[in-house]
């Protein structure tokens, strides 16, 4: 097996999009791409030159409605509601023909196996007031946090991954066996209850907390209303008309790239993508 290349993972994630939005524009299903994609979108017409992964949002509704009809003859998306064996709350377009990922922390069991993946958020209605808020969103972070400790101790290591990742995922095997008694899928079916507890489709505000990474994205639900077509690589992606204020309320002056030091792949620090052979 050949490990991909950033350039591998930029193209295939590409086609990934178009396969998506294809799809969608088809179905008259809303999508639109968050953080660091919104970012690439907006300040370099693309994905983010050092960046390996790809966020879409998709409103509650259509998120259910994508989840129940998305069809791909190369793609394929998986979600808690359809599969117990995912470990997380929220779903992924991925690429099982051509590539596979040997993760340190995976985000399923060994029982399946996934490559390249393109992330699919819910945005739901949250409360108006931002006590209630900041209590619901810490609630889904302490969880998040809980379920990402009990996957690390769900690795199986791989030939693929280096020697210090194997080193890691063989150590938590060996030296914490009780920690592999939590399965993180139990932690993941009580986030999406707790989620469903918290939010309302009265409420005017929105928030995505399947997997909560930004207190600050706190937003209006109509910031989302009006989504637009914008350049991406070779293709287009739709993107909130209100982007401003969104990549604002994130990441403050967003024009302005990180340091050198800071311009780091996110999905390398997990484990091993690679071609299949």
């Amino acid at each position: 097996m050949k490990r991909l290349t950033l350039a591998d993972m930029h193209a295939l994630s590409v086609e990934m999009i178009k396969d998506i939005h294809a799809f969608c524009k088809q179905n008259g299903i809303r999508y639109f791409a968050f953080y660091g994609t919104l970012l690439g979108a907006v300040r370099h017409k693309g994905i983010i030159p050092w960046d390996d992964d790809v966020d879409l949002v998709m409103p509650r509704e259509d998120y259910e409605r994508f989840r129940r009809t998305y069809k791909s003859d190369k793609f394929e998306f998986l979600c808690k509601e359809d599969n117990p064996e995912l470990y997380i709350a929220f779903g992924r377009v991925t690429e099982r023909k051509r590539t596979v990922f040997r993760m340190t922390e995976p985000w399923h069991s060994p029982k399946l196996e996934t490559g390249l993946f393109i992330d699919i958020f819910p945005l739901d209605r949250v409360p108006d007031d931002i006590e209630e808020y900041h209590l619901l969103y810490d609630t889904m972070r302490c969880l998040r946090t809980l379920s990402l400790k009990s996957r690390l101790y769900r690795a199986v290591p791989s030939p693929e991954m280096s020697l210090h990742d194997r080193f890691k995922v063989w150590k938590r095997l060996h030296f914490h066996p009780r920690r592999r008694k939590v399965n993180p899928a139990d932690i993941v079916d009580y986030m999406q209850y707790v989620l469903r507890k918290g939010t309302n489709p009265e409420y005017r505000h929105a928030a995505q907390l399947a997997c909560p990474v930004f207190r600050e994205a706190w937003l209006e639900w109509a910031d989302f209303d009006e989504l637009v077509e914008v350049p991406f690589e070779d293709t287009v992606i739709m993107i909130p008309a209100a982007y401003d204020k969104i990549l604002t309320s994130i990441y403050g002056d967003y024009m302005t790239p990180p340091p050198p030091e800071k311009r780091k792949p996110y999905l390398d620090a997990f484990g091993a993508l690679v071609w299949r052979d």
